[in-house]
């Protein structure tokens, strides 16, 4: 008898494949980076509280790019602060918890995105206020030291759009805010209004509300009697009229004795069925006997009866 083992050897395990770590792609790495660049403070309120003074604070931490002040939907106020590099920001959280001006202030980094600032992309200086005697030639003599005004829109209320080739045009417009302007101070502010938008507002205007068209056939009148059927055939079907009640005998007259009512003949039964008639049995014969036997049995009845005489 052989002493080898029928055993079969486990099959080897599988060995997993290292797996490959994702590449990170550029526009996710630079989210990443920005995200890290702002800060978010609560709990930072005094009197007299701009920008200005809240930059002062933060000013040892690193170059400001953005300061956005807030208000939530209690009306506290909060900040937002962006930075031009992540080392900046983390020496800004490094504040949190400790007392400035009197408050103490929670730091931490801010989910938000920095806004692009509108001297990048903006074209368009809104003026205000202008004066009744103001003219479209009047204002673009104003800002030729900033660059050539390519369109002058004035509006009655008070105020105007003026709109430059670049935007480094319209920035070099701001440096004349809160000069005289024909005998008053203006105020000058970015705007995003474009040429571009203002022509496609003017068209829709122009056009106007989709119009709705109506049509002009008249109906042919249906004759009464046809009207009628039809108002019939619309109608719901009449519900069937209940039977009318009995009327009540009339009332016999003093001394007259009621006559009794008629008995009603009481209803035969009707007949029941007869049950089918069972089918007589068929009588069973007797098998007839031989006749010696019957001979036999004779005798002895004959010799009984003469001995009795």
């Amino acid at each position: 008898v052989s002493t080898q083992s029928t055993w079969a050897k486990p099959a080897p395990k599988a060995t997993k494949e290292p797996e490959k770590k994702k590449e990170k792609k550029p526009t996710e790495t630079k989210e990443k980076e920005q995200s890290k660049l702002g800060v978010h403070i609560r709990g930072l309120s005094f009197p007299d509280m701009t920008r200005s003074s809240v930059k002062e604070l933060f000013a040892n931490c690193g170059k400001i790019s953005q300061l956005r002040i807030k208000r939530n939907a209690r009306g506290g106020p909060y900040i937002l602060i962006f930075f031009d590099s992540t080392a900046a920001a983390k020496k800004a959280v490094d504040m949190n918890g400790k007392t400035v001006k009197n408050c103490k202030i929670t730091v931490d980094f801010a989910k938000a995105k920095p806004v692009q600032p509108r001297s990048e992309y903006c074209k368009t200086v809104f003026v205000r206020p202008v004066p009744a005697s103001c003219t479209r030639e009047l204002l673009k003599k104003f800002f030729e030291s900033a660059g050539q005004a390519v369109k002058v829109r004035v509006y009655k209320l008070g105020f105007a759009f003026v709109y430059f080739k670049s935007a480094a045009e319209a920035t070099a417009a701001m440096k004349l805010n809160r000069k005289e302007f024909l005998g008053k101070k203006i105020s000058l502010r970015l705007s995003v209004r474009t040429k571009e938008k203002d022509l496609k507002k003017h068209s829709l205007a122009i056009a106007g509300p989709k119009k709705v068209v109506v049509s002009t056939t008249k109906k042919t009148p249906k004759p009464k009697a046809e009207a009628k059927d039809i108002k019939d055939a619309k109608k719901p079907a009449p519900k069937a009229a209940a039977a009318p009640a009995a009327a009540a005998p009339a009332p016999a007259p003093k001394g007259e004795k009621k006559a009794a009512a008629p008995k009603a003949a009481p209803a035969k039964a009707e007949p029941k069925p007869e049950p089918p008639k069972a089918e007589p049995k068929a009588e069973k014969k007797a098998p007839a006997k031989a006749p010696a036997k019957a001979a036999a049995a004779a005798k002895p009845a004959a010799k009984k009866a003469g001995g009795k005489k």
